[in-house]
């Protein structure tokens, strides 16, 4: 089957990377012709040299690693007027506003919808064929499925991060990761690395202060990200996609944990992740965790995927 799939993201970043290039292998590994709707995804964010050289990077990266359409699609009234050719079109990790387009024909499916309520589901259930979501919905039947990120298995993302050119793998460290890493962040980390003897490695586009103790690592490719959380002995992130490869990965996993971002909350809640939350940065959340219910709770939410996708 030939399937156009665009995964919605607010900006190319390293999560929306990763959930672009899961939708990608695991519809290719289903057997069919697959090709990711380039919307508009080198245009996004380019607010500064520093972000726009990594915009490049991880655009690079996909180009490298999955099939684009040949049209850059800069707006939703484009891809409206000219789809790609395919027999199925998947809009994936969508919200209500993306789901406003002009479906022309009963081959349109909404994968793991979020931040959507049910009112508003009703509002487009009738342009899609099928419609998933990623979170409960109260008064809503649909079912609910996995992000984009929990589609490959385990031994697929130890082969991703198989191909990171960082030699890190008989270094103890721990890995701070997130966009901006604030001072708390580097007061934990630095913590709990002197606990465990550890150094510190960051991956960050701002550091909120310059005289940190650690190892920054730049221009890291996704394999490389992937490869530092593999690796790492504990991981202290403020981000969606650092919590789920910690999942995959069963790290130990600190979160400063984003108040105002409603869909990481959800994603705590869901794979019961409230006591990986930092309260405090002089209180170290204990590093051993099962990750046993969290992981069922992927497989169970996969066994709803196969029906759908």
């Amino acid at each position: 089957m030939e399937i156009a799939a665009l995964v919605c993201n607010d900006k190319l970043n390293y999560e929306s990377t990763f959930q672009i290039y899961s939708m990608f292998e695991y519809l290719k590994d289903k057997g069919n012709q697959i090709q990711i709707i380039d919307y508009n995804l080198l245009d996004r964010n380019q607010k500064s040299f520093g972000l726009k050289k990594k915009n490049n990077l991880l655009y690079n990266f996909l180009d490298n690693n999955v099939i684009l359409t040949s049209i850059r699609y800069k707006t939703v009234e484009q891809i409206e007027d000219n789809p790609p050719l395919a027999d199925k079109y998947i809009i994936a990790n969508a919200t209500y506003n993306d789901l406003n387009l002009a479906t022309s024909n009963g081959d349109y499916y909404a994968y793991g919808v979020r931040d959507i309520n049910n009112d508003q589901l009703n509002c487009i259930k009738d342009k899609y064929k099928d419609i998933s979501t990623l979170f409960e919905i109260n008064g809503s039947e649909v079912k609910k499925v996995v992000d984009p990120m929990f589609l490959l298995p385990k031994e697929d993302w130890y082969d991703f991060a198989l191909h990171s050119n960082i030699k890190i793998e008989n270094d103890n460290y721990t890995l701070v990761y997130s966009e901006v890493v604030t001072q708390d962040m580097l007061k934990y980390a630095k913590n709990l690395s002197e606990k465990n003897n550890a150094k510190i490695y960051i991956v960050a586009d701002k550091v909120e202060t310059l005289f940190y103790k650690g190892r920054r690592i730049y221009n890291a490719l996704p394999y490389d990200l992937a490869n530092l959380v593999l690796n790492a002995q504990e991981v202290v992130t403020s981000c969606d996609d650092g919590i789920k490869l910690s999942i995959i990965f069963e790290k130990g996993l600190h979160i400063f944990n984003d108040v105002d971002n409603v869909e990481q909350i959800e994603l705590i809640n869901e794979f019961n992740l409230v006591d990986r939350i930092v309260d405090s940065t002089d209180r170290l959340v204990t590093s051993h965790f099962n990750y046993s219910n969290s992981l069922a709770k992927i497989e169970e939410l996969k066994n709803n995927v196969e029906s759908f996708l």
